[in-house]
């Protein structure tokens, strides 16, 4: 039965709890934060639910020690690992990515697997499959050795590999590893507008000066009150924020910062340092600043889209790329420092560091996005639409063909019911922009042939002649479709798909298997910041093995549901 505390006796109960929890931080050193986990609330009511069943008994005779602890994280992540193969080994498509990393304290590389993937419901998964030492000189060949060892952990390695698709970054070693593995690798599109960003705002002198006297600042304000009393002045408690080394997008997160408390950094009452502040402002030109802030807000968003874990992103990139050319033309407006940034980002981010390497693969499954199914929206040529179109249809037949071989009976299902369907003719077609032409699809035949279909038997001797059918059938469906004309979201682009599973099965399939691939290696890279909470100082010591139980389990935590 459910107990409830009276209100009287409540506050009194809290702030006994409270100073008990106060009592942990102080003895065990934990943070303050530790008592808002969802882990520690289960914790704490199976703590209240021993105690109403048993009455008053002594903490110690219920605490576990630390070895019990181990080995229950342990089983959490054996759980984790045999939830995961039930669920990837029967998924026909993979992205995999992987990154190493260094434990600073023990010095002791890591190289963490992470894959992508579509299930049958159309939820986009994101998970980590395996975190591995990896003390041995990080070649191509051993990248991809400990790669395959972290797959084959989760059952979602097949022999050929022809399901997986790589994502790294553009480390040599990586193409090496993975150029000519499986479904082929693809550089990670974070890491080359990272590169592109590293690039342009380090050769840029002006820029650079500005980024140095901004950390000056920053520097200045955390050290003294400054930043407090700007947290405390602002509505948000936003302050200055300093920027780290690695990504570019923390330094423009910093500006952005300076900007934002540029009003209360020349009117703050209460800062004992007034001169050093107006100082350390004098060199900026806050005209110039706002100009650089929103030239690279636009880069910081793209950043953040193409990051994206949980939804699809692989269409976002020849957007990304379009829509940069749009954002850096130049304005009557635009400062001196403003007008050189975009030139310089224009060069770069149209050049082989990010614009070429976007290629067919991305274009495709920007064609498999409704909204932008035309490829309207992107100037590429003539030659580049029709290998497009020659891409979805190539990959439609290959669906069909590899449904033929493991459903025979539902593909001639599928093909009994949709033989009398009739397609609307050309005229229904949407008009085509004449400086974007669009995929040329002879509808009347194909129409015809619909009408004259046969009932199917499936055999060797027909095959190709019937994947070629169904691919000319399904893209020209497709492309007369209405229905996905406001689709924005990802789950609203999922939700198309799945729709469409029925009526569009193949490739509805090729949808499932580009859209499951990332635009970027993030996700692994972002397991470096669980890392550091895993392997503090007083967990240096820990096993790999326990450092690789602990990611997996916390990363698919909602397997073990």
């Amino acid at each position: 039965m459910k107990k409830t505390i009276p209100d009287g006796a409540k506050r009194a109960e809290k702030r006994l709890i409270a100073e008990a929890l106060g009592d942990v931080c102080v003895e065990d050193m934990r943070p303050f934060s530790f008592v808002e986990g969802s882990g520690f609330e289960k914790a704490a009511q199976a703590f209240i639910n021993v105690g109403a069943k048993h009455g008053k008994v002594e903490a110690r005779d219920v605490l576990p020690g630390r070895n019990t602890i181990a080995s229950i994280v342990s089983e959490r992540a054996e759980l984790a690992r045999k939830r995961l193969r039930d669920e990837l080994r029967t998924q026909p498509f993979l992205a995999a990515s992987t990154d190493i990393w260094t434990e600073e304290k023990t010095s002791t590389p890591f190289s963490t697997v992470n894959v992508s993937y579509i299930r049958e419901d159309w939820t986009l998964c994101s998970r980590v499959v395996g975190t591995k030492a990896m003390p041995e000189s990080h070649t191509g060949v051993n990248i991809f050795r400990t790669t395959r060892q972290a797959l084959e952990a989760v059952d979602c390695w097949k022999e050929d590999g022809e399901h997986i698709r790589y994502v790294t970054d553009n480390a040599s070693n990586n193409k090496v590893a993975f150029q000519n593995r499986g479904r082929g690798w693809q550089s990670c599109f974070c890491h080359n507008l990272n590169l592109v960003m590293i690039q342009v705002m380090g050769s840029t002198p002006a820029v650079a000066e500005l980024i140095d006297q901004g950390k000056r600042l920053v520097r200045f304000a955390k050290k003294t009150s400054v930043n407090s009393l700007l947290k405390s002045a602002d509505p948000n408690g936003r302050g200055l924020k300093a920027s780290v080394p690695t990504r570019w997008n923390s330094e423009w997160t910093m500006l952005e910062s300076l900007r934002h408390s540029w009003p209360a950094l020349q009117s703050l009452p209460g800062v004992a340092d007034r001169d050093e502040v107006v100082r350390l402002l004098e060199p900026i030109d806050k005209r110039e600043l706002d100009a650089v802030v929103d030239v690279l807000s636009f880069f910081n968003s793209a950043s953040e889209r193409l990051s994206a874990s949980h939804q699809p992103t692989g269409f976002l990139v020849p957007l990304v790329l379009e829509n940069a050319k749009r954002h850096l033309e130049p304005a009557p407006t635009d400062t001196q420092l403003g007008r050189q940034l975009k030139e310089s980002l224009l060069q770069h981010v149209t050049g082989p560091k990010y614009g070429g390497k976007v290629g067919l693969e991305q274009y495709l499954a920007l064609a498999l996005h409704p909204r932008y199914r035309r490829l309207q929206q992107v100037n590429i040529d003539d030659t580049m639409r029709g290998e497009v179109e020659r891409a979805m249809k190539q990959e439609v037949e290959l669906a069909f063909l590899r449904r033929m071989a493991e459903r025979p009976s539902e593909v001639a299902s599928e093909r009994r019911s949709t033989a009398s369907a009739t397609l609307p003719g050309p005229s229904s077609a949407p008009s085509t922009s004449t400086a974007t032409p669009d995929f040329s699809l002879d509808l009347e035949s194909m129409a015809d042939d619909e009408e004259d279909d046969p009932e199917v038997v499936v055999d060797s001797g027909n095959a190709r002649e019937l994947a070629k059918a169904a691919a000319e059938r399904e893209c020209a469906t497709y492309f007369l479709d209405k229905s996905g004309k406001d689709v924005k979201s990802g789950a609203e682009l999922l939700k198309y798909w799945k729709n469409k599973a029925s009526s569009l099965p193949c490739l509805s399939e090729v949808a499932r298997k580009l859209h499951g691939v990332p635009a970027s290696s993030a996700k692994a890279e972002r397991t470096f910041s669980q890392a550091g909470r895993v392997i503090e100082n007083r967990r240096a010591r820990l096993h790999p093995r326990k450092v690789d139980d602990l990611l997996l389990a916390t990363d698919n935590a909602d397997l073990l549901k």
